[in-house]
């Protein structure tokens, strides 16, 4: 973990722009799960000042990186829309997989963030920070972090 490092970023932000017409598309990467993992490794070891493989640079974090919103989010309730509080996303699994998870592996298991922040919304009808499929099941025991 990265208590005490220093500095937490809340970034990177992984939520996949499906609709231009959400209010905060300028702090994401785009539509592109893959193109969107290379980024933000690139970016999370560049913050924390750690290399493929190692959990940090000689033993310190520059600083701890938070990957959110885990998982399948992009609303913030504005001009009419769902409010993030309330809104529940049905996904299948191969959509889950190979859209919406893509990136947050490359940020927890390949760049090695030192955190990740669940999303404000339900998925599948059950609160991502209450999800043990999402926060146990995939984070800590399909992908060891």
């Amino acid at each position: 973990t990265c208590n005490g490092c220093g500095l937490t970023l809340y970034a990177p932000n992984l939520n996949l722009v499906r609709d231009p017409r959400w209010g905060r598309a300028q702090e994401v990467y785009g539509e592109d799960p893959t193109h969107m993992g290379e980024l933000v490794v690139e970016f999370v070891r560049g913050a924390q000042n750690n290399t493929a493989g190692r959990t940090d640079a000689d033993g310190y974090l520059q600083a701890g990186t938070c990957c959110k919103h885990v998982a399948v989010y992009n609303t913030e309730g504005h001009a009419g829309g769902p409010s993030r509080m309330s809104l529940n996303v049905d996904v299948n699994a191969r959509d889950l997989w190979e859209t919406y998870l893509p990136a947050f592996q490359a940020c927890v298991v390949r760049a090695r963030s030192s955190h990740a922040m669940c999303s404000y919304n339900s998925l599948n009808g059950v609160p991502t920070c209450g999800s043990r499929g999402l926060l146990t099941a995939v984070l800590r025991e399909t992908w060891r972090w």
